[in-house]
């Protein structure tokens, strides 16, 4: 079956009111929960990006990128303070126990924040938390953006499909934090035979002419991971997904 996918996805959400009504119950509950036992041991600080800052940040970026299946690496110096694009860059950076453990670096519009790269480890070290890091970043931000009075932030934009490029994982957690996905400006479209994909897939698709928001997407897997991608299903409001098993690739 030949399908048709854009090569790139954006992702954006609109930030409500009250930040936590972009997370399920589950997630909020776990949210506050965080704030409420660990204020103590969680720091955060919102500060302009310098150099000092990218001499700490991307050294931890290439080695999480790197360990990717494709990875693609960028100059983040060049893309953000070296770039002479005009805009303001500034960093989320959160430390557990006074060290700093990721941070996300974005750049701030004025009707709009674009997160342009960040790390995180998926647990935290010194704690058991169901609210990750990396989940907890975007409350923070969220917060941050209201204060500046800015409804929009984008979690910027990734190669399609995910499996082979970057992890389903992280489409998943886009849509866990209301992210809707659409087709960049600068985006070019693809052809892909779903009969010859040999891993877990999951292909995002072209939507209809004269409009950029994609809705529809396509999960290939093999039966035993099934129900990890299950979750995905959880946001047809978002992004409807239809799960083709394989028994194996």
């Amino acid at each position: 079956m030949i399908i048709t996918i854009p090569e790139k996805v954006r992702w954006v959400k609109n930030v409500p009111t009250d930040p936590l009504e972009s997370y399920s119950s589950k997630k909020r509950k776990r949210l506050r929960q965080l704030r409420e036992q660990y204020s103590d041991i969680i720091q955060t600080s919102i500060e302009p990006l310098t150099a000092e800052l990218l001499t700490w940040f991307e050294p931890l970026y290439k080695k999480t990128i790197s360990e990717k299946n494709n990875a693609q690496l960028f100059d983040i110096s060049a893309k953000t303070i070296d770039s002479n694009n005009g805009k303001k860059y500034l960093a989320l950076v959160i430390s557990e126990n006074g060290e700093r453990i990721g941070a996300s670096i974005f750049s701030q519009l004025p009707d709009r924040i674009n997160v342009a790269f960040r790390i995180f480890p998926q647990s935290w070290s010194s704690f058991r938390s169901d609210a990750s890091p990396t989940l907890y970043s975007d409350w923070v931000l969220s917060e941050y953006a209201l204060k500046q009075s800015i409804t929009t932030m984008s979690h910027g934009k990734d190669r399609n499909p995910y499996g082979p490029n970057a992890d389903i994982g992280l489409a998943l957690f886009k849509l866990s934090v209301s992210c809707k996905p659409s087709i960049p400006n600068d985006c070019g479209s693809t052809e892909f035979d779903v009969d010859h994909i040999i891993e877990n897939t999951l292909l995002l698709l072209q939507p209809s002419a004269g409009t950029s928001r994609i809705t529809k997407s396509i999960l290939v897997c093999d039966v035993n991971s099934a129900k990890k991608y299950e979750p995905l299903s959880k946001y047809p409001e978002l992004m409807e997904v239809e799960i083709i098993t394989k028994d194996t690739f």
